[in-house]
C-alpha cells in the first residue's frame, strides 16, 4: 500500500480454493505469487484495477504519479512496540 495527497496504491493477494474439489471446504488460501493491482484516484474519485503488474506500471506512468510512490507491505505501517 501506498498514498500521497491524490492517489493510493494498493496490491491485494488473490486467493483460491483450498480445495477445489470438495464444494463443503469453502475456505480460500492466498494463491502464491499472484496479485491485483489498484489505482484510486482521489481527486475525481476513480478506481482503477484490478490490473497487473504491467497494466499497474503503465497506468501508474499515464497518471504521472510520483516515482517516489511506491508499494509497501502493510505490515511497515504497524507501531513499534
Amino acid at each position: 500500500m501506498a498514498w500521497d495527497d491524490r492517489f493510493v496504491l494498493a496490491r491485494q493477494q488473490e486467493l483460491k480454493p483450498r480445495s477445489p474439489n470438495d464444494p463443503n471446504d469453502t475456505y480460500m488460501e492466498p494463491a502464491p505469487g499472484k496479485f491485483h493491482y489498484w489505482i484510486l484516484d482521489t481527486s475525481i474519485p476513480a478506481t482503477h484495477g484490478p490490473l497487473t503488474q504491467t497494466a499497474f506500471d503503465a497506468e501508474k506512468k499515464r497518471l504521472q504519479i510520483p516515482l517516489g510512490l511506491m508499494l509497501k507491505d502493510v505490515y511497515e505501517f504497524r507501531p513499534e512496540r
